[in-house]
């Protein structure tokens, strides 16, 4: 069972911290896999139940828990996958292009898409070198006239800094659209897709 708990970044952590509040939650008992920052919000990805103690932790560390979701994958269409670019969730992006290609069979361009936002992930782990490995993949394997990688490359060098960022205007809508369709997954809000793993705020 993979846990995903969602916490305001108020104190103004930046992603080189990530490895040592991953180390914070794991001495608090919660037993994070991984730990991700931006410029709104502290993500840890658990794999079962943190408990108390863990969710103390990270209100402690970084802010209130705004969301808890449970599950591995996050549905939705092209929209919804611009939107947590945007909201600084490149996590539950990165799931969602994953699942239009290994459950929609949306083809390999999702999968590029998919690591595209993986790179973005890992700038928020403060794993730089790794986040432009995988932006090289992206680009190898989406071409031209999916993104501005020079922009891209840019906006992941930003994530990494914990900078405000906006991805989506690195990204041509339109074939990100052709890419992943028009299902939505229940609507965003302000946080992300409501839909069955979603548990809530805290």
């Amino acid at each position: 069972m993979v846990v995903e708990a969602l916490a305001s970044n108020l104190r103004g952590r930046v992603p080189g911290e990530a490895p040592s509040l991953r180390r914070l939650l794991r001495e608090a008992g919660g037993v994070p896999v991984d730990v991700r920052v931006s410029y709104r919000f502290v993500e840890a990805v658990f794999l079962r139940e943190p408990g108390p103690w863990g969710m103390l932790a990270l209100t402690g560390a970084a802010g209130p828990v705004v969301d808890v979701f449970v599950g591995e994958h996050f549905e939705g269409g092209w929209r919804d996958f611009l939107e947590l670019l945007d909201a600084g969730l490149a996590w539950r992006a990165h799931t969602l292009a994953e699942a239009a290609w290994r459950e929609r069979g949306r083809g390999e361009p999702a999968r590029g898409l998919a690591v595209l936002a993986g790179a973005l992930a890992k700038a928020q782990e403060g794993l730089l070198d790794a986040a432009l490995r995988l932006l090289a993949k992206a680009r190898a394997a989406l071409g031209g006239g999916v993104a501005s990688w020079p922009c891209m490359e840019e906006a992941v060098r930003a994530t990494a800094a914990g900078g405000p960022v906006r991805p989506s205007r690195c990204l041509n809508a339109e074939a990100v659209a052709s890419i992943l369709g028009d299902a939505r997954g229940g609507g965003l809000g302000a946080l992300g897709p409501s839909q069955g793993g979603r548990v809530g705020p805290r």
